[in-house]
């Protein structure tokens, strides 16, 4: 269970606040899209509910536990651990392999490489992109390249998958393909975000949180 509760941010003391003291369940085993008009703080959003920035007031909390206003310490394991992201581009790394940008993140956690390989693999097979394993970024297509961060997203088995504007750079076929595969996440169980200004998701989820 993702929460949050009585939740503002600023991004500087004195400056306007955002989200006016949100208190909100987000539904696990399903998916949330996140929208509102520009400058409401989509994106700012998932970065306070995946821990990235503090809140200003309020707290975030994972299975009942406060956990967006601890240390950046204790706020980094929950991340690597817990939340997994998916990015508008999919934030791979040119220089580095599909293959080692998915397994990337179980080896922050603390995994051991030759432990996470298989996981690795398994995902990019799911999602279709197994073929192109040892494949740099610039080298597969924006579709495959999301597919690809899903997996990347999904291989610390995270209880919470954010997502943000995912399908923003995609035509519609391989967009409803990402869409896709983030409810497939969350019929497993997990609790998927999804910040957008695309109409088009309202119609791929189960619930729509309005900024």
């Amino acid at each position: 269970m993702l929460e949050v509760r009585e939740l503002a941010f600023s991004y500087r003391k004195g400056s306007a606040e955002l989200f006016d003291g949100l208190t909100h369940s987000f539904a696990p085993g399903a998916t949330t899209a996140v929208t509102g008009r520009s400058g409401r703080g989509k994106s700012t959003l998932l970065y306070v509910l995946g821990l990235m920035l503090r809140p200003t007031r309020g707290d975030v909390l994972i299975d009942g536990r406060g956990v967006g206003r601890r240390d950046d310490q204790s706020r980094s394991r929950v991340r690597s651990n817990d939340i997994g992201f998916v990015f508008q581009d999919a934030a791979l790394d040119p220089t580095r392999t599909i293959l080692d940008a998915v397994v990337e993140p179980a080896l922050y956690a603390g995994a051991r490489r030759r432990d996470v390989l298989p996981v690795a693999r398994e995902l990019l097979d799911r999602f279709g992109v197994g073929g192109r394993a040892g494949h740099l970024p610039g080298q597969i297509s924006g579709g495959q390249a999301q597919r690809v961060a899903i997996a990347r997203a999904l291989v610390t088995s995270p209880t919470v998958v954010l997502a943000d504007e995912p399908t923003g750079n995609l035509d519609r076929d391989n967009a409803e393909t990402v869409l896709r595969a983030l409810r497939d996440c969350a019929t497993e169980g997990r609790t998927v975000v999804i910040a957008t200004h695309d109409p088009f998701v309202l119609d791929h989820v189960d619930h729509v949180l309005a900024l």
